[in-house]
Formats: C-alpha cells, structure tokens, sequence
C-alpha cells in the first residue's frame, strides 16, 4: 500500500471513529435531555434570538425560555453574555437537533485542538491517534455529555500554545482572551504568563481581545448587562443554582472543602496556597528563560532543550491554573489535556531511563488519563481528591523544568554561528 492510500486510510479511520463518537452522544439524548447543562445555553441563545438579550441575566426570563423551549428548568446560564453568542446555530434548530449539532461542533473543536498540539509539539508522527485518545479522557466525555463549552476553551489554549511558542505574544495575549467565556480559568494563566514573560505586547493583546468581547455584549446585550452580569454572579448562592458543590471541584478550593469545615480555616489556607502555587508556576519559567538568549532568538522557534522547558513550564502553567480557580466543573478538566500530551511529548524525546521523576511522571499522566480514576472519583461524589494528584502534576513539572540548569549551554552550542 502506497503512502497516498496508508494516509487516505488513516483519515478514514478517524472520521469513522469521530462519526461514531457524535453517533453515540445523539442517540441516548432522549435518555438524558432532562439532566443536563445544554439547555442553560440553548436557552440563552433562544433569549438572543428573540430579542430577549438584555434580560439574558433575569432568572425568571431564563426559566420560562427554559421551559418552553426544552420542557424542563435547570441550570441557569451563569457565563459571561458573549459566550450565548456561540449558541445561535444551535439556537437555530429544535431543541434535539440543536444538541447534535453542538455535538459535531464540540467534537471537531477537540479533533482540531488535538491535531494543532500535535503539529506544534509534534509527539506522535500521526495526529490521528492523538485525535482518537482525547475522546477517552473522561473530562471530554462529561464535556460531551452535558453539551458544555470545555471544547472551545480547549481548542483557544492549543492556538495560545502555538502562538506562545513562536513569541508572538501579541497574538497569544489576543487568543487567551477569547478564553474570558470562563474567566477564572484564564485570569491565572494570564497573571502566570504575564509576570513570567514579562512581555507588554502579550498584556496589550489580551487587552484588546477582552476590550473586543466588552464591545460585543454592549451591542448585543446593552449596558445594563455589566451590572446585571456581576449581580447574578455575586447572588448565585442565594440562587440555590445547581452545580456548584466544592467537593465535585478538583481544584484546591474543592480539596480543603472535604478537609476543613469552617469557612474561614478554608480562605486562610486557600489565599496563601493558591499564590503559592502562582509563584511555582512562574518559578517554572525559569529554566526556559535562562534559553532565551540573543543566540536563541536568532534561531527560531524553540527547540531541545528549549523546547522541553517551555512545554514543562506551559503545562504547568495550565495545571495550576486549574488548582487556583474558584470554580472547576470535572468536565473543565478536558483543559488537562494540554499538559497531559505535553508531558507525553516530553517523556517521549527524553525516555525514561531509571529516573525516579520520569517515571512518577509517566504514572500520573497514565492514572490522570484513563477513565477508573475519573469514574471513581464521580462515583463517590468527590471529585475533589483529583486535586491531588494534580498538584503532584505540578510538582513534577516544576522539578523536570528546572533539573539541570547548567544544561543551557547545550542549547547555545547547537545554535547556528552568525558573522
């Protein structure tokens, strides 16, 4: 078989397996089309769509859009307005079809991210095996299940990645904050990037794509929505809006809820913790920062050694900033999959010899991936203690990105000599 045919065949298989995977998700909705998160976000588009957009953050308005369009009141739309936007084709259709539609739009949005982190990490030389094994990661699952939006994140962070990796911070600053649909799971990485690379253009560029977004709802949504958002945000408790229980959040704020039972132990803890944690991911930098000399920017793109400390440090960029955000449904942690290939990629071009760190890292990143701890987790309604072993994630991630600092001027003698 020629490389034309192997290629043709490849495709095939993964196109089959994506067709399937959407198959799937489709035909039990009927199952499930009570229990789920879609209809927040059908619903607000509905709202958008009927020129309802300025009461897009009124409970009652959302109950009744809720209940006459998909039959059932859950889960309140509680996410920044522009993000109703991306609703409008599914909006468009009946509340079934809308569902399938989001469901070959968040499954060709991981295909796409997947396929992006392995041209710019280049772990596998096929990306369709990457494709294949991002929809057994059980956050992606939940992701599908549910018709949420952890698929648009996950796709913005692949595009952040590649644009960090070539220095084009503006850009990157730009990409990441498109990511506002969930703010508190890109102000960290924001605030990590930010003081580590200390780069104006990468602020300024994540200033104006957020300016973009602020201008998007006040042509939409009208003024009234920068008040009408934060009040509703600040009042969910009061609310009673399901989905907010800190023992399903695998964060650190989720992990001291299961340990510690006064409030205020818990914000005396999770303050300092949380900037500490801030602080390792910045440290992380370290190591690839002490790469990027004139010599390194001369030429090109990061490369080995370079390379392996700039994915360490990104990862680890992304675990903590699952760790520190306020909130973290389990099908959020579909972001984790950035670091897990990264780290895949990163063991792959350094092997694992007998080295300790390697090999502890290799068994976090399997037992992280594969669906018994996920399914445990759930099962037991503490999906909290994933928090765990993320934050021996970040620990091993800021170890490998800064063992052997003298190693930088392997990098430096590779680079080519300019006269």
């Amino acid at each position: 078989m020629n490389q034309g045919a192997r290629s043709a065949v490849k495709t095939a298989i993964v196109v089959a397996v994506l067709a399937f995977n959407v198959f799937y998700y489709a035909r039990s909705f009927g199952a499930r089309k009570n229990g789920i998160d879609f209809p927040a976000f059908y619903s607000a588009a509905r709202m958008v769509l009927s020129g309802n957009a300025s009461r897009l953050y009124d409970v009652t308005a959302q109950q009744q859009y809720q209940a006459q369009y998909t039959g059932r009141i859950g889960v309140l739309f509680n996410h920044p307005p522009f993000e109703a936007l991306l609703y409008l084709p599914a909006a468009l259709l009946s509340y079934a079809k809308g569902y399938f539609l989001w469901t070959v739009v968040t499954t060709c949005l991981t295909a796409t991210a997947m396929f992006l982190m392995n041209r710019a990490a280049e772990v596998f030389s096929d990306s369709g095996l990457l494709i294949m094994l991002a929809f057994v990661f059980a956050p992606v699952t939940l992701d599908l299940l549910q018709g949420q939006d952890a698929a648009v994140l996950l796709l913005i962070y692949a595009i952040f990645y590649s644009r960090l990796r070539r220095d084009d911070f503006f850009w990157a600053g730009g990409v990441l904050a498109l990511g506002l649909i969930k703010p508190h799971l890109v102000l960290p990485c924001f605030l990590i990037i930010a003081i580590a690379r200390r780069s104006g253009k990468f602020v300024a560029g994540f200033a104006v794509g957020a300016a973009g977004l602020a201008l998007v709802s006040l042509a939409v949504f009208g003024p009234r929505v920068f008040e009408a958002y934060p009040r509703f945000i600040l009042n969910s408790a009061q609310l009673g809006i399901p989905g907010y229980a800190t023992p399903a959040m695998a964060n650190l704020r989720g992990l001291l809820s299961l340990v510690l039972a006064n409030s205020w132990w818990r914000a005396a803890v999770l303050i300092p913790g949380s900037i500490m944690l801030i602080w390792i991911a910045v440290r992380s930098w370290s190591r690839f920062n002490e790469l990027c000399s004139p010599v390194f920017e001369a030429a090109g793109p990061p490369q080995a050694p370079s390379k392996a400390a700039f994915d360490l440090a990104f990862s680890n960029a992304i675990v903590v900033t699952l760790l520190v955000s306020y909130h973290l449904s389990p099908h959020d942690a579909t972001l984790l999959l950035i670091p897990i290939v990264l780290g895949l990629g990163y063991l792959r071009q350094r092997g694992l010899g007998r080295d300790p760190l390697k090999i502890f890292l290799a068994v976090l990143l399997v037992g992280l991936f594969l669906p018994p701890l996920h399914v445990l987790v759930l099962g037991i309604k503490t999906y909290a203690l994933v928090a765990i072993p993320l934050l021996l994630f970040s620990g091993c991630l800021m170890a490998a990105a800064t063992e052997g600092k003298g190693g930088s001027s392997e990098r430096v003698n590779a680079a080519p000599t300019h006269t």
